[in-house]
């Protein structure tokens, strides 16, 4: 529709002036539209983003919100628009739409400036935005006035007039301008002033949630939430990048050919490709094509990269004209130093690169190969040597790096490198070879490991080098090999005769040795070598500033205060290790999963649950991206015990399967067997007797009963669990056998830990053999070595039969009371289901479902604790009214008349007060029931 203004001698395009409509099936965006109400007191909105990014449909969402009532801060607001196209760069024909789209609200404005178009000599855009400003100044009225497409315009008259609009705007009026690109206004100073709201690319990006409702709601697409997520990370959020890919998947049948489709989309896709290279590619000067197109090859872009690689010489010029452009390229840092392609206009850009220049694409790859290696970036270096085909530069580049990626723990990453070689070439390398066998060994492989060193080693050549000691280098992975296997005298063996064998002057390998040292006289029960070595491994890294040994020497430390029972230095040590995994930008690295176990552990046995979980979590995340078997098994280890004491034992043995099947081809120590205890504990927690037993009877068979044998903690978890399997079944005198030769050898090696959980158990065994004087006695002996470290859930995991022990400790043994009182806070703030116990939480609910007990320990006041419910036979009502009679003074006589009962059956009475109450005369059971608050 063409509207002629009598007092104009322009046609005026009436849809250019229409307000946009919300579509049907709109997907919410109300965090948006916060920001745009919070915004209308600034000058100036500016809505700037790549083409696609739904910037008109949020202005319709906003306005029709506006229209309806809804979101107004506290006055209303007329809203007028115009849509901007490359004709309006003519300055009088932008200022005629101009107050042509200000007249669609109040037809009076720009009168003045209408009879000036008529002039053969018309003013400026500044003069008559003068009179405009003037005018809005007189409403009372406030007005929001939106150019749309903003990024067309491209005439300096017309920048300086909207400048001049911005510094003189009147508070009636509210600017809004969308733009592909930042408008070559004072942004800058607007937003040190804080007179300008931005709404940018990163902020229109739909959510994950928000992707699903627009697949939904717009294209009645139900996909899996994983194929949401996935279509999400592709496209980055980008709308139109979304509406494509469900366009294209309308056709398609059933949900496996349309998670097909998710599982390729990318920037090649017949749509996708269309619409960037109609909306986007041509739309750009031959020398701006020609640099994205050959740029594309980059995954990160930087101006020196660029120059080298294209090559030109004005690469930062280029890379900020494409931010500013918002040519789909995303600054990586606050410095404006490094940026990267959106995924899908990379995948464009490399597609059509194939197309224009296939020739080059080899030399590209080439040249940034030798970019980063001069920049020490190394990885970066192999990448694209392997992406321009050059196995022989990649091969030397691995040679060089394959220190770095073992320190790191980034072996998934060096394995993916030497699978993209030929095998002839790694297989005749020695640092190639020796580093497939370290992807064996890191991944728990020890059985490849150890047939692929048989097969190479006869015919590999070993020049010296000045980076390796190839007899040390192969004595660590044979020492670990053989402890792996449990030939735990063959690993000293083998690396003290390799140590001796280390000249003075060459450190490097002495602290790994004294690594494997350590685990081996660990193993054998000799703590205190252990410590030495771990000692020694420790400084001998410091003073060779090696990282990864340093780490490992540390980790172990922390690992044997564990089996110490020294909880707070553990997590000491554990702390100290954390910055140690990250790489020299602070990034974490695969390792930090180890920390990450360990932290889980002890927060679990402090009852920090929430803090345990998530720790746990990310160590199996971290174990299953890297491909390092130790990793994920301790952290799945960890974390399935954290889900078992959360009562949720579907999610306990969901992430053991789940790392067993990850785990499947490794050769870990008794891999199957760990994971076949953590279940079994699951399978006793929910009373599933029969396949608990079944577990206990093949352990026995395989394994034997002679824990006093084992001198180190091989099969800790594994006998303590059998003994708790045989105290279910009611197997008294074998369970407190087994349990004394474990005490025997805890003892004598030093294992704390494992003393006071078989001391716990051995509290239970002579509670149920009537031995309740001596159950109280070797608790209270536990609870004296469990205080100091604060130990919680090794007591709570054990259920109600503990807690009422505990309840006769508080009562008879006044020196770890406080304690134990502790300790059955947190029995009462557990509720769980089963076979343990189930006890209400309404008077003593705990936030989260956890007690953190540092906390209590800094409180001078134990907590409350209702002990009555703990006692294991409540007294009786005549029993309740004899002892108040005893508390007023009464005779057993006195009694018995006021109560109507013999002076026998008081007596008989009097007996079972003192049993309940554990005390020997009538003035201690008058005090104890005071202090139960039974009077």
């Amino acid at each position: 529709m063409i509207l002629y203004n009598l007092a104009m001698s322009h046609p005026i395009l009436a849809t250019k002036l229409w307000l946009p409509t919300p579509l049907a099936n709109l997907t919410p965006r109300p965090r948006l539209i916060e920001r745009l109400n919070n915004g209308l007191d600034r000058k100036l909105t500016l809505i700037s983003a790549p083409a696609g990014f739904g910037k008109t449909t949020l202005l319709a969402e906003w306005i029709h919100q506006k229209a309806e009532g809804r979101g107004q801060k506290e006055e209303d607001f007329a809203f007028a628009w115009l849509s901007l196209d490359e004709n309006d760069n003519d300055p009088t024909l932008f200022m005629s739409y101009l107050v042509a789209a200000l007249q669609t609200v109040d037809k009076g404005l720009g009168e003045a400036a209408v009879s000036l178009f008529q002039s053969p000599n018309p003013p400026t855009p500044q003069y008559i935005l003068g009179g405009l400003i003037n005018e809005l100044a007189g409403r009372e009225a406030r007005l929001v006035l939106t150019l749309d497409d903003y990024h067309v315009i491209d005439n300096k008259v017309l920048h300086e007039a909207i400048t001049y609009l911005l510094d003189h705007q009147p508070p009636q009026l509210h600017l809004v301008i969308t733009s592909r690109a930042d408008p070559p206004l004072p942004l800058s100073r607007l937003r040190v002033r804080q007179q300008m709201n931005e709404i940018r690319a990163a902020d229109l990006r739909f959510t994950a949630d928000e992707a699903a409702a627009f697949l939904q709601q717009a294209w009645g697409l139900n996909l899996a939430p994983d194929d949401v997520a996935a279509l999400e990370k592709r496209t980055e959020g980008w709308i139109a990048g979304l509406q494509l890919a469900a366009l294209s998947m309308q056709p398609l049948a059933n949900e496996a050919a349309r998670a097909d489709f998710v599982a390729s989309f990318t920037g090649s896709h017949r749509y996708v490709l269309d619409y960037l290279m109609d909306e986007v590619l041509q739309k750009q000067p031959p020398q701006i094509q020609d640099f994205l197109l050959r740029s594309a090859i980059l995954e990160r872009l930087s101006a020196p990269l660029c120059q080298a690689v294209l090559p030109i010489d004005d690469a930062q010029a280029i890379l900020e004209q494409l931010e500013v452009a918002n040519l789909f390229l995303t600054p990586l840092d606050e410095q404006r130093e490094w940026y990267r392609y959106h995924q899908l206009f990379a995948d464009l850009l490399r597609h059509r690169l194939k197309q224009t220049y296939p020739d080059q694409i080899t030399a590209l790859y080439q040249r940034a190969s030798r970019w980063h290696e001069a920049q020490d970036l190394t990885g970066d270096a192999i990448r694209y040597a392997l992406a321009a085909g050059d196995t022989e530069r990649a091969g030397t580049l691995i040679e060089k790096a394959r220190w770095l990626m073992r320190n790191r723990g980034e072996i998934a990453t060096l394995r993916r490198w030497l699978d993209l070689l030929p095998p002839e070439q790694v297989d005749n390398s020695a640092p190639l070879a020796i580093s497939r066998a370290w992807t064996f060994l890191m991944a728990g492989q020890m059985g490849e490991a150890e047939a692929y060193l048989q097969r190479v080693l006869p015919h590999l050549p070993l020049p010296p080098t000045a980076d390796t000691d190839w007899p040390a280098e192969l004595a660590i992975m044979r020492g670990q090999i053989a402890l792996n296997n449990r030939r735990f005298a063959e690993a000293i063996t083998i690396t003290i005769e390799a140590r001796d064998k280390i000249p003075a002057d060459q450190p490097r390998f002495r602290g790994a040795l004294a690594n494997i040292l350590g685990h081996a006289y660990q193993l054998q029960g000799d703590l205190a070598a252990a410590e030495d070595a771990y000692t020694t491994a420790a400084t001998i890294a410091t003073q060779t500033n090696n990282r990864f040994s340093r780490l490992s020497a540390l980790a172990a430390q922390a690992k044997l205060h564990e089996t110490r029972g020294r909880l707070r230095q553990a997590e000491k040590m554990w702390q100290a290790v954390h910055p140690l995994a990250h790489d020299e930008r602070k990034r974490p690295l695969p390792i930090i999963g180890l920390v990450q176990a360990g932290l889980s552990r002890i927060y679990y046995e402090w009852n920090r649950l929430d803090e345990a979980a998530a720790l746990g979590k990310t160590a199996v995340q971290w174990g299953q991206q890297s491909g390092l078997g130790p990793v994920l098994l301790n952290g799945a280890l960890a974390l399935s015990q954290v889900r078992q004491a959360q009562g949720d034992y579907e999610g306990a043995q969901a992430v053991l399967h789940q790392a067993g099947e990850t785990l499947l081809q490794s050769q870990l120590a008794l891999l199957d067997l760990r994971l076949g205890t953590a279940t079994a504990r699951i399978w006793l927690q929910q009373g599933d007797m029969s396949r608990a037993a079944a577990w206990a009877e093949q352990f026995v068979a395989e394994y034997g009963l002679e824990p006093a044998a084992d001198p180190g903690d091989w099969f800790e978890s594994e006998y303590g669990l059998l003994a708790r399997i045989w105290l279910r079944q009611e197997r008294l005198p074998e369970t407190a056998d087994l349990l004394a030769q474990l005490l025997l050898g805890a003892e004598k090696g030093g294992r704390i830990g494992q003393v006071i959980e078989a001391l716990a158990l051995e509290a239970l065994v002579q509670k149920a053999q009537g031995e309740t004087d001596q159950a109280i006695d070797t608790l209270s002996g536990a609870l004296t070595l469990a205080e100091p470290e604060r130990y919680v859930r090794l007591f709570v995991n054990e259920g109600r039969p503990l807690g009422e022990l505990l309840a006769r400790v508080i009562v008879t043994e006044t020196a770890v009371s406080d304690y134990a009182t502790r300790l059955l806070a947190a029995f009462e703030a557990e509720s769980v289901a089963g076979n343990r116990y189930s006890v209400s939480r309404e008077r003593y609910s705990v936030a989260g479902g956890e007690r953190r007990v540092q906390e209590e320990a800094e409180t001078a006041v134990a907590p409350e604790v209702d002990i009555t419910q703990w006692l294991v036979e409540p007294l009786s009502e005549r029993e309740l009214q004899a002892l108040q009679l005893v508390a007023e003074g009464l005779t057993n006589r006195q009694i018995g008349e006021r109560l109507h009962i013999a002076t026998a059956t008081v007596k008989k009475h009097m007996e079972n007060i003192y049993g309940k109450l554990y005390v020997r005369n009538r003035t201690q059971a008058a005090a104890r029931a005071r202090e139960l608050g039974l009077l």
